[in-house]
Parts: C-alpha cells; sequence; structure tokens
C-alpha cells in the first residue's frame, strides 16, 4: 500500500456486513485498479504513476479472495455511498464482471 500514502481514508468490507477495517486485498483485482487510478509512483522512482496520482481512496470490498460476490453486496456497498456522509465519494469504479447469460441484442432491447 507504499504506493498510496496514506491516501487511502477509509475501507468497508461489505463481504463482511460492510465493517470498516484496515485496506487488504486478498484476490488483487482492487489493488491493481486502485494502482491505476492513484498511484504515487513512490515504488518506480515516479515511473508509473496512476492518472490520479494525489487522489484520495475509499474501499468498498465486495468481492471475496476467489474474485466471487453477491450482488447484494454491491447493492449494500453502493447504499452505503449515498447515506454515510462522512464518505464523500465524487467518482465511483465498478470493476466487476460475470458471465454472459444472454445475447448483446437482448441487452441492447433492455436498455431502449
Amino acid at each position: 500500500m507504499y504506493n498510496f500514502g496514506g491516501r487511502i481514508t477509509g475501507f468497508f468490507d461489505f463481504t463482511h456486513g460492510g465493517i470498516p477495517t484496515i485496506a487488504y486485498d486478498d484476490y488483487g483485482h482492487g489493488t491493481h485498479i486502485a494502482g491505476l487510478i492513484g498511484s504515487s509512483g513512490a515504488l518506480s522512482n515516479n515511473e508509473f504513476q496512476g492518472v490520479a496520482p494525489e487522489v484520495h481512496l475509499v474501499g468498498l470490498k465486495v468481492l471475496d479472495k476467489t474474485g466471487a460476490g453477491r450482488t447484494s453486496d454491491v447493492i449494500s456497498a453502493l447504499e452505503f455511498l449515498l447515506n454515510f456522509k462522512q464518505v464523500r465519494a465524487n467518482i465511483v469504479n465498478l470493476s466487476l464482471g460475470h458471465p454472459v447469460f444472454a445475447p448483446a441484442a437482448a441487452a441492447a432491447i433492455f436498455l431502449a
């Protein structure tokens, strides 16, 4: 977490009910995405910085150590952002995926 230099201002684990905890990433994807966004580049002598190296981050963990999660945990995390006034999020990144259950044409019809 050295590349974030104290800029992780909160971390809440929704795989365990949304409890506040010390930031951790037992799967790795969240740290990867956070690094692309906000790495200071300190560990690479500033050669590899994120696109916003001075940003403050709040982690809302919704996936377990295998990268699996429940939709209800994602919804709980988003509701938390809306209701917990101490967390002022200007941008939210949702790096989630799931298997394709329907053809793209069905999604286009749904969105229309």
